[in-house]
């Protein structure tokens, strides 16, 4: 068997231990050989009504009792989701910036957004019927977090000092509602204080508790370790790493143990005190280069923790109007990665269900048959959170559709002895679905490669034939739309060496 092995783009072709195309797959596990598996890619489907425009930022969280409450914003409004349609939850027009985002946190019962232009709105599960403002003394902020009993505010404005992209500035514990003025008495007495972290660049993304930290702090090319020391000064920040950070804001996500993000030169696992590399030599040189950087603020990350994945959602430079037309997936326990090019998005977010009843049924569809999804899907009951996101239409949809047209390829490979093989065919080793498969072959390296006519695997044996002579040749397998699959492998090549020429 030739397994598929892990996605490697930026390693040559010839004698690539991997794979050179995961398209519209994710890497599930580790073969008993050591190769990746891959599973399928489910499509999007529409759970939820359509915004009037752009989302820039999206939210969900759960109160005591376990409810699920889901919010978004746009440049001018901020929504909540019941029964499956927008209500708008504004406190007063808003006028976010298309090149910001929304940010959220939670903090008890109460969902803070910061959209920076405006002041930090508050809204409190059970309470209020709008968001409101959460306090006049606190600054605006593009981003936030909770850190130990605290709300913390990264990348601040505020009346005296203007915009200070490098302040963290937190409240009085236990209390977001109330942000003295720093170095005041009655600041030290609830400590409440303000810190300029002045290495690094623009303040991009706060995270809260990762690894052995209390939170952390990531710049465009710094990262400080956050550590609650309690008064006088209350946060001490350590900064950690100098040669890394992330120009992605929205690309670090926080997984407990570790947190990921996407940095100057490529992917990164954050566990706290460190940074390792885990694209390097992997797919770091190919997804970098195929992000556009004049929407790097749109490249978002998602943990899908049911499957150990990552995911990133990023334009390419062919996205329409800058919004994220590709994905790439990271499996935290293999290592392995893959990509998709089937899904477009505004940008995806980690969403806690609603479920809904039958008559909550009707926002969606007045028939049971025209229903998106079966009745038995866990999208309509609620529960354990699941990627969501928005498409190109504003809508909000999450990943229960059928599995997408999936193609994988090995790495090239030829005879050891030097001399051409004959290929006759390959037994693709997947478990399901619709297959068809060529061979791509060349004689030289500098040639382009020529493919065989695509054909479908023999019922009785299995096999994709194929009559080929050449040097160096490689195995394609796509697995069409809409089939059901579980795990692909790798291929079975039927050959045997050829001439000398």
């Amino acid at each position: 068997m030739i397994p598929f092995g892990s996605y490697l783009p930026d390693l040559p072709a010839l004698e690539n231990p991997g794979a050179t195309v995961a398209n519209n797959v994710i890497p599930r596990l580790k073969g008993p050989d050591g190769g990746t598996v891959y599973g399928p890619l489910a499509n999007t489907s529409i759970t939820g009504s359509a915004l009037p425009s752009r989302v820039l930022g999206a939210f969900s969280c759960k109160d005591y009792d376990g409810n699920s409450e889901t919010f978004a914003g746009t440049t001018t409004a901020l929504f909540r989701l019941v029964s499956g349609v927008w209500d708008d939850v504004t406190g007063t027009a808003y006028t976010t910036a298309d090149d910001e985002t929304w940010e959220f946190a939670q903090f008890g019962l109460r969902v803070l957004a910061t959209g920076f232009n405006d002041a930090i709105q508050s809204y409190v599960i059970g309470t209020s019927t709008d968001f409101a403002n959460l306090a006049a003394a606190a600054p605006r902020a593009r981003h936030l977090a909770v850190v130990k009993e605290f709300v913390m505010a990264l990348n601040t404005s505020d009346p005296t000092d203007g915009v200070v992209p490098h302040r963290a500035w937190w409240c009085a514990i236990d209390d977001p509602t109330n942000w003295p003025t720093p170095g005041t008495a009655s600041a030290a007495s609830v400590q409440s204080d303000r810190q300029d972290l002045m290495v690094g660049g623009w303040g991009q993304s706060i995270i809260g508790a990762v690894g052995g930290a209390d939170g952390a702090v990531f710049k465009e090319t710094a990262i400080y370790r956050i550590a609650y020391e309690g008064p006088p000064t209350v946060f001490g920040f350590y900064e950690i790493e100098r040669a890394q950070g992330t120009p992605f804001p929205n690309s670090v996500v926080n997984v407990g143990p570790f947190a990921v993000y996407i940095g100057q030169d490529g992917f990164y696992r954050f566990n706290g005190a460190a940074s390792e590399p885990i694209g390097e030599r992997r797919v770091d040189r190919t997804i970098l280069a195929d992000i556009d950087m004049s929407y790097r603020h749109r490249v978002y990350g998602v943990a899908d923790h049911d499957q150990h994945l990552i995911f990133w959602a990023y334009p390419t430079t062919a996205a329409t109007s800058g919004n994220p037309n590709r994905l790439a997936s990271w499996n935290w326990v293999t290592g392995d990665f893959s990509v998709s090019d089937g899904l477009a998005f505004e940008l995806i977010f980690p969403e806690f269900p609603k479920g809904l009843t039958l008559e909550d049924l009707d926002t969606i569809s007045t028939s049971l048959d025209t229903l998106p999804l079966s009745l038995d899907s866990r999208a309509w009951t609620g529960g354990r959170r699941r990627i969501a996101g928005f498409n190109g239409s504003n809508q909000l949809v999450t990943f229960q559709g059928t599995n997408l047209a999936a193609t994988l390829e090995t790495g090239e490979f030829g005879s050891p002895s030097g001399r051409r093989v004959r290929v006759n065919g390959f037994r693709p080793l997947v478990d399901g679905g619709t297959i068809t498969g060529l061979v791509r072959s060349r004689n030289l390296l500098s040639e382009s490669l020529t493919n065989s006519v695509s054909q479908s695997a023999n019922p009785g044996t299995g096999i994709v034939p194929a009559r080929i002579d050449a040097r160096y040749v490689r195995a394609r397998v796509s697995i069409a739309a809409g089939g059901t699959w579980t795990h692909a492998q790798g291929i079975e090549p039927v050959m045997m060496e050829g001439s000398q020429r």
